[in-house]
C-alpha cells in the first residue's frame, strides 16, 4: 500500500510539474499561431489561433488574431464572424474595432458605411496618431461621396505625420481618382523626399507611374528600389513587368530569374511562369518539373504544373500527375478537385462525378464542392441534378455569386424564368453592383419579357464596366429587338478587345442569321480566322456556320483545321462523322467512330453516333449494344437510357419501360424522356399513364411527333374527337407520321 501510495504521490507531483495555466497554453498558441502567421502558413496559423480559442474562450485576443488569418485567406465572411466574436468579448478591443470598420468600409451600402464611420471617428478619438485608422476614415468618406473631405483627413494626418507612406499612397490614389495626375504624383514624390531610403517609397512611386502609363519614370523609380534592397520581391516585380511592357524580353526574364532565386517560396516558380507566358512552354514545364522534384510536397507547384499542362494540351501529363498524388494520399481533396476538373474538360463525366463524390465524403458543407457537382451535371445533361447542388452550394454560402448565377442561368434555360428573377432578387445587396450579377439580372429581366428594365439594367451595368458579359447582353437585348445593326455594334467592340472570344462571333452570326445573310457571316468568320489562326473553336464555328449554309465541300477543310488545333475539342470529331453521312459515306462514319472507342471506350457521345449509324443500317442489335456498353459505364446518362428505352418499343416495351422510367428518374421535367414514357405505356395498353405523360411532352416541346403520339393515345383514352383532332394536325405537320411511327 505504501508503495501504491508512492507511487501515486510522485505521479501527482509529475502531473503537476508537466501542467500549465490555461494562461500559458494560451501564450503558446497564440506564439506559435503567430509564427506560423509570418512564414504565411495560414491553416497552421488558423489552428493554433482556434487551439488558444479553446483553452481561453473569453479572451477576445485568439478571435482577433484567427480573424486576421482568414483575411488571408480570404475567407471574408469567418473573418468578420471572428472579429464580431472579438468584440463581443471585448468591445473596447481597437483591433478588432477597426478592422471590423475597414470590411464594413468596402461596401456600397450608405447605412453600413455611415457605421464604419463612427466606429473610425471613435478609434481616432482614443488614438489620434492611428494612421491606419485615419486611412480607413479617408476611404469610408470618400465612398459616402464627399472625396473633399477625405482628402483633408489624409492631408491633416500627413501634416502631424508627413513620412507616413500609407496615409501619401491613400490620398495619391484619391486625387488620381479626381483626374488630378499631377497633384498624385507631387504627393508620392513628397514620400520619398521625407524617406529617401525607403524601398517602399520608391515602389509607392513606380507603381504609380504604371498606373499612368509612364514606363521609364516606372522603371527608374523601380531600379532605385531594387538598389536599395536588391532582393526585395515587389520591387523586382514592378521592374520586371515594366520591362515586359516596354518589350524588352531579354531582360525581363533574367529579371524573373533573379526572383525566383529570392529565398520566398512564393516567387520560386515565376521565371517559369514567364517563360509559359511568353510562349517558352516546352522550357517553362521542365523549370516546374525541376521545381516539383525537388519539393514534391508543395501542392502550388503541382497546381502550377497541372495548369501548365493543360494549357499546352497535355491532359494526359496532368491527369497522372494527379493519379499519383491520389495514389500516394487517397484523400487529398485538392488533387480529387484538379482531376475532376480534367475529366469534365475530356467529357468523363462519371470520373468527373466519382472524384468530386470522394471529396464530398469528407467535406458534405463545402459549398465549392456542391458547384462543382453542379458543373458536372450540367455538362452531362441533368439539368434537375445541376439544380439540385447548385440550391445546396447557395443554401451552405449564400454569398457564392458564381453559382447563383448560374442557377439563374439555369433555371432561365429551363423555362423558369419567374424563379430565375427570385433567386436573382435575392442577391445579397453588396454583390449588386457586380458586373457578372448585373448581366444574369438582365438576362432574367428580358427572359420575364420586361426589355425596358434590362436595358436600364444593362446601362447602369455599362457605366461600371464594359464587360465582355454586359457586351453580351447588350447585344442579345439588341438582338430580341430585331435591331441587328445595332447588336452588331457591342459585339465589334468586345471582339476588338477578345479576338478569339467564341460565344461573341456566335452571336454575330445569329444576327446574320436573323436577317437570313449567312454568307455574310462566313465572311466575318474567314477574317477572324485570317486573324485567329491558331483559334480550333472559331475554325469550327466557321465549318458550323458553312454547314448551315448548305456548304458541305468548304466545311470539310475547316473541320480538319479545327480538329488539327485541338483534337480533344469537343464536337469536332462528331461532325466530321457528321459530315460523312451526310456525304453517303456510312462506313467512313463508322470507321470514325470505332477509332474514337478503341481509343476511349468509355466516349459516350462516339457510342451514341455510332447506335445512331447502326440503327440507320438496320442494325438495332447493334445500336443497343452501344446504348448498353454507355449505361453500363455510366447508369445516369439520360440520352442512352432514352434510346435503348425507345428501341423497344414495338417489340418488348416492358423491357424498355425500365429504362424509360430510370431515364424519368433522373430527368422528369425532360420531354423526350416523357414521350418515350408515354409511348412505351401506350405500346403496352396502359393508355390513361400514355395520356398523362404525353401531356406532360407536349406541354414542354410539341413536336408533330408528341402531339401524334398523344393523338393516338387519348383516342384509345376514350377522347375521340380531340385525339382525331390532334392526330390529323400533327398529320398536317408532318405527313410521314402514319409511316414511321405507326398506330
Amino acid at each position: 500500500m505504501r508503495l501504491r501510495a508512492s507511487i501515486a504521490l510522485l505521479s501527482g507531483l509529475a502531473f503537476t510539474a508537466c501542467s500549465s495555466t490555461p494562461a500559458q497554453k494560451e501564450a503558446k498558441f497564440l506564439k506559435t499561431g503567430t509564427g506560423y502567421f509570418d512564414k504565411k502558413d495560414y491553416s497552421r496559423a488558423a489552428i493554433e489561433f482556434m487551439n488558444a480559442a479553446k483553452v481561453a474562450p473569453m479572451d477576445a485576443e485568439p478571435a482577433y488574431q484567427l480573424g486576421l488569418t482568414y483575411l488571408q485567406l480570404r475567407d471574408y465572411e469567418k473573418a468578420i464572424l471572428s472579429f464580431q466574436q472579438a468584440l463581443q468579448l471585448n468591445p473596447q478591443h481597437s483591433g478588432a474595432q477597426l478592422k471590423m470598420a475597414e470590411m464594413m468600409a468596402s461596401t456600397t451600402d450608405k447605412t453600413t458605411l455611415e457605421d464604419a464611420k463612427q466606429r473610425l471617428d471613435t478609434i481616432i478619438g482614443a488614438s489620434p496618431g492611428n494612421s491606419e485608422a485615419i486611412n480607413a476614415l479617408s476611404i469610408t468618406e470618400a465612398r459616402l461621396g464627399d472625396s473633399d473631405q477625405a482628402i483633408r483627413v489624409l492631408e491633416d494626418a500627413l501634416q502631424n505625420a508627413p513620412a507616413d507612406l500609407r496615409s501619401s499612397v491613400t490620398l495619391a490614389r484619391l486625387k488620381l481618382s479626381q483626374k488630378d495626375p499631377d497633384a498624385a504624383e507631387k504627393v508620392l514624390k513628397d514620400a520619398v523626399q521625407q524617406a529617401p531610403k525607403s524601398v517602399e517609397a520608391a515602389l509607392a512611386l513606380a507603381q504609380f507611374y504604371v498606373s499612368i502609363n509612364k514606363p521609364d519614370e516606372a522603371e527608374a523609380e523601380a531600379r532605385r528600389a531594387v538598389g536599395l534592397d536588391p532582393k526585395n520581391g515587389a520591387a523586382l516585380l514592378t521592374l520586371g513587368y515594366v520591362q515586359m511592357v516596354q518589350k524588352r524580353l531579354d531582360q525581363a526574364e533574367e529579371t524573373y530569374r533573379q526572383i525566383s532565386a529570392l529565398p520566398d517560396k512564393q516567387y520560386r516558380s515565376l521565371h517559369a511562369v514567364y517563360l509559359l507566358r511568353t510562349g517558352k512552354s516546352d522550357a517553362g514545364i521542365q523549370e516546374l518539373q525541376r521545381l516539383w522534384k525537388a519539393d514534391t510536397k508543395d501542392r502550388n507547384l503541382r497546381t502550377q504544373l497541372v495548369a501548365a499542362y493543360v494549357s499546352v494540351n497535355k491532359p494526359g501529363e496532368a491527369e497522372k500527375l494527379l493519379s499519383d498524388a491520389i495514389k500516394a494520399q487517397p484523400n487529398d481533396s485538392l488533387a480529387l478537385t484538379q482531376r475532376a476538373e480534367i475529366y469534365l474538360r475530356a467529357g468523363k463525366y462519371t470520373q468527373a462525378e466519382k472524384d468530386l463524390q470522394q471529396v464530398a465524403s469528407t467535406q458534405s458543407q463545402s459549398a465549392s464542392v456542391h458547384y462543382a457537382l453542379a458543373r458536372v451535371r450540367a455538362a452531362s445533361g441533368s439539368n434537375v441534378g445541376q439544380r439540385q447542388e447548385l440550391e445546396n452550394a447557395l443554401r451552405l454560402d449564400p454569398n457564392m455569386l458564381a453559382a447563383r448565377i448560374d442557377l439563374v442561368q439555369a433555371l432561365i434555360a429551363d423555362k423558369q424564368a419567374k424563379t430565375g428573377l427570385d433567386v436573382a432578387n435575392q442577391t445579397p445587396e453588396a454583390q449588386r453592383n457586380n458586373p457578372g450579377f448585373i448581366a444574369v439580372h438582365a438576362a432574367a429581366l428580358m427572359a420575364n419579357q420586361d426589355q425596358e428594365g434590362a436595358r436600364k439594367e444593362i446601362a447602369r451595368g455599362l457605366a461600371i464596366a464594359k464587360t465582355p458579359l454586359l457586351l453580351m447582353q447588350d447585344a442579345t437585348l439588341k438582338l430580341i429587338e430585331k435591331d441587328y445593326a445595332g447588336a452588331r455594334a457591342p459585339i465589334d467592340e468586345l471582339l476588338k478587345a477578345q479576338p478569339d472570344n467564341i460565344n461573341a462571333w456566335s452571336l454575330l452570326v445569329q444576327t446574320y442569321a436573323a436577317e437570313k445573310q449567312l454568307p455574310k457571316a462566313v465572311a466575318r468568320l474567314r477574317e477572324g480566322v485570317q486573324e485567329n489562326p491558331k483559334s480550333a473553336r472559331l475554325q469550327f464555328l466557321l465549318a458550323q456556320t458553312l454547314l448551315a449554309s448548305g456548304n458541305r465541300k468548304e466545311a470539310r477543310p475547316a473541320l480538319a483545321a479545327a480538329a488539327a488545333a485541338d483534337p480533344n475539342m469537343p464536337g469536332v470529331r462528331i461532325a466530321q462523322v457528321r459530315l460523312e453521312i451526310a456525304d453517303g459515306k456510312p462506313d467512313s462514319a463508322q470507321q470514325m467512330l470505332n477509332d474514337m472507342i478503341a481509343k476511349d471506350p468509355k466516349d459516350a457521345l462516339a457510342r451514341m453516333m455510332l447506335a445512331e449509324v447502326e440503327a440507320k443500317a438496320g442494325n438495332q442489335a447493334g445500336a443497343n449494344a452501344q446504348y448498353r456498353a454507355i449505361v453500363d459505364t455510366d447508369p445516369n446518362n439520360i440520352p442512352a437510357l432514352n434510346d435503348l428505352a425507345w428501341s423497344f418499343a414495338n417489340d418488348n416495351p416492358d423491357e424498355g419501360l425500365k429504362y424509360a422510367q430510370q431515364a424519368a428518374k433522373l430527368a422528369p421535367e425532360n420531354p423526350s424522356v416523357q414521350d418515350t414514357l408515354g409511348w412505351l405505356y401506350y405500346r403496352k395498353g396502359v393508355y390513361d399513364s400514355a395520356v398523362s405523360h404525353l401531356k406532360a411532352a407536349v406541354a414542354a416541346e410539341g413536336t408533330p411527333q408528341r402531339k401524334y403520339h398523344l393523338g393516338l393515345a387519348l383516342t384509345k383514352a376514350g377522347d375521340q374527337d380531340a385525339g382525331r383532332k390532334m392526330v390529323r394536325a400533327a398529320l398536317d405537320s408532318d405527313p410521314n407520321l402514319a409511316k414511321t411511327e405507326g398506330n
